[in-house]
């Protein structure tokens, strides 16, 4: 097509480990690709079975992790939502046909407001 750029979807999975590393600290390359995929959702898809959600589900419940975490305010749960969110295909949500802008999400725990689409 001339005059338009194809744009192609990269989905990405991360591991555990550097999905609780990018979610936790604001710093580091784990955060960068986090923060990129919620920039650019169009073009950078985070990708997560339910056998990894559930994985860093656990690790984020393990009572050391979750005391710290706890600590600065940031409950387990709301950050083991926040990653299903951001990993879970607008196509496959259960909520029909959302009308209307995207629902703006602050958490607290994260430096911008998030366009994570309608809540169901």
């Amino acid at each position: 097509m001339a005059g338009h750029e194809a744009h192609q979807e990269f989905r990405v999975v991360l591991d555990t480990n550097v999905a609780v590393s990018g979610l936790l600290s604001r710093q580091g390359a784990a955060h960068a690709l986090i923060d990129l995929a919620l920039r650019h959702r169009e073009r950078l898809r985070l990708g997560a079975s339910e056998a990894n959600r559930d994985e860093l589900r656990a690790t984020l419940q393990a009572p050391r992790l979750a005391s710290r975490m706890m600590a600065r305010g940031v409950r387990p749960e709301a950050l083991a939502m926040f990653y299903t969110i951001l990993t879970h295909p607008p196509s496959q949500r259960r909520c029909g046909k959302a009308s209307g802008p995207p629902i703006q999400m602050t958490m607290h725990f994260w430096p911008q407001r998030l366009p994570l689409g309608r809540s169901c």
